[in-house]
């Protein structure tokens, strides 16, 4: 069929498995590879990797003829369900405004039904190229005509919100975006001397109410209290994507309880786990999080004030044990101090009680990256250096895992700052593009509270800047 149709642009919304189950047949070589399809041979050229999505380019042969065929392969769009932002889809469509609509060569789109999600992408698609060239749209006219070809294209309300509001960000949302190049220090300047911080922060605070749109179309978090006396500050609590641990002891319905939101990273959803520094009573519940969730690799961004009566030691020094709780035991390994942060490896053990079964037996090693230099009191850490160090640091460490936690004194400041900086990081190795807007949009969904200040903004902003430009690192990691 692609051959037939001279098809040159494959829209693939889908990805191979979803939920456990096989949705799509791969139906392409893997990269550097040739395979054989009936008479058509396809060899795998090149593939670019986005947020989002991942371009792949083939070659196709029949006989003495070659094409080359492109494929733009959304990969994080749940089936019967919605992308996370709205925003997230408006690289894709600018990609695909650009390939030139003609009946020589259709573009094929599909997802796994070649319902949902295929409907909602060509509707999205057909309404910006109508306000590209009419000044106008209608939404349920170019509907009701694509459902006259297919039936259930767009097949849910959901999915028909979503396409209004990725057109209404393609087409008035702010463009932040930076090309990483030889320019970026002067564009960066440029923002910061025209009042860019002050008009982006607004422009994020009104659109907040797309994002609350979008809400509304997904699974809803289960309802569950809030449990104050395990929040250090009582408006900083978990909303959107909060993280639920195991009840121990199992009649304490407060003990499922923790102040830890996900976070997404650029191109790892729910990559970071974000928490405060646990309080005396909630320590326990710290580490069963530590456990439950199998992480390796704690961030600690502010110094543990131990003089502060809410505050308490989170990990054991040279010779010293932790019992957390009854069934975890912590012992300290060993310390390698650096200039401004140490790392702390220490064994966790789990041991079977009469009270809790609900682990084996076993033993792990958890290494903890410390900032000594960040004070809760302060907005900023030290240094963009030294902060971009660490984060290079943390970053090498924590690769291999699943999850990571991120923990500062409120699980706010220093944690979104944090955060939002690895974003922008990921997103320029990737991309070679800076959006500090972006980054803090995306980062907001999980905790309102991340990067709430111009100082943290214009921060990211000249963190971005030293990290694209080069950075002498205070000492080497290895």
């Amino acid at each position: 069929m692609v051959w037939q149709e001279n098809v040159k642009d494959i829209l693939m919304l889908a990805n191979i498995y979803e939920n456990g189950k096989k949705k799509v047949e791969k139906y392409w070589p893997d990269i550097n590879e040739e395979k054989s399809y009936g008479l058509i041979k396809v060899h795998f050229v090149s593939e670019s990797v986005f947020s989002n999505f991942i371009l792949r380019t083939f070659n196709c042969c029949f006989g003495n003829q070659e094409r080359k065929i492109n494929q733009m392969h959304y990969t994080t769009w749940p089936d019967h369900g919605v992308p996370l932002y709205s925003q997230s889809l408006v690289p894709y469509l600018q990609r695909l405004l650009k390939i030139p609509h003609s009946s020589q060569a259709p573009i094929i789109v599909h997802c796994s039904a070649g319902v949902g999600r295929t409907g909602t992408i060509i509707l999205s698609d057909i309404c910006l190229r109508m306000a590209a060239g009419e000044g106008h749209l209608d939404f349920l006219a170019h509907l009701e005509n694509l459902r006259n070809q297919r039936a259930n294209l767009v097949d849910n309300l959901e999915q028909y919100k979503l396409a209004h509001l990725v057109v209404l960000e393609c087409l008035f949302g702010m463009r932040t975006s930076i090309v990483c190049n030889d320019e970026m220090r002067t564009a960066v300047e440029a923002i910061l001397r025209n009042d860019g911080v002050e008009m982006q922060m607004k422009y994020i605070l009104e659109t907040q109410w797309q994002d609350k749109a979008m809400e509304t179309m997904l699974e809803l978090d289960r309802v569950a209290p809030v449990y104050h006396e395990k929040n250090r500050f009582n408006d900083i609590v978990p909303e959107k994507y909060r993280v639920f641990i195991s009840r121990y002891p199992q009649l304490d319905e407060k003990s499922s309880y923790i102040n830890a939101v996900l976070v997404d990273d650029f191109s790892s959803p729910g990559r970071y786990i974000v928490t405060q520094q646990p309080l005396p009573n909630t320590l326990g519940d710290f580490w069963r999080l530590v456990l439950e969730r199998s992480c390796s690799v704690i961030i600690s961004l502010n110094t543990v004030d131990l003089t502060d009566e809410t505050v308490c030691k989170i990990w054991p020094e040279a010779d010293e044990v932790l019992t957390p709780v009854d069934f975890i035991r912590i012992t300290h390994k060993y310390t390698k101090n650096l200039l401004f942060y140490k790392i702390v490896t220490v064994q966790l053990e789990v041991k079977k009680t009469k009270h809790f079964s609900g682990f084996e037996e076993s033993s792990s090693e958890v290494t903890i990256l410390a900032l000594n230099t960040w004070s809760s009191k302060d907005s900023l850490p030290n240094s963009i250096e030294e902060f971009l160090t660490f984060r290079d640091a943390s970053d090498i460490l924590a690769r291999p895992a699943e999850h990571v936690i991120v923990t500062c004194y409120d699980g706010a400041r220093a944690c979104g700052l944090f955060v939002a900086l690895s974003f922008i990081i990921e997103q320029m190795k990737l991309e070679q593009e800076c959006d500090v807007c972006l980054a803090v949009r995306s980062v907001r969904h999980s905790r309102k509270q991340f990067v709430e200040t111009e100082e943290q903004y214009e921060f990211l902003y000249r963190a971005a800047v030293t990290f694209i430009t080069g950075f002498q690192q205070y000492s080497n990691f290895t």
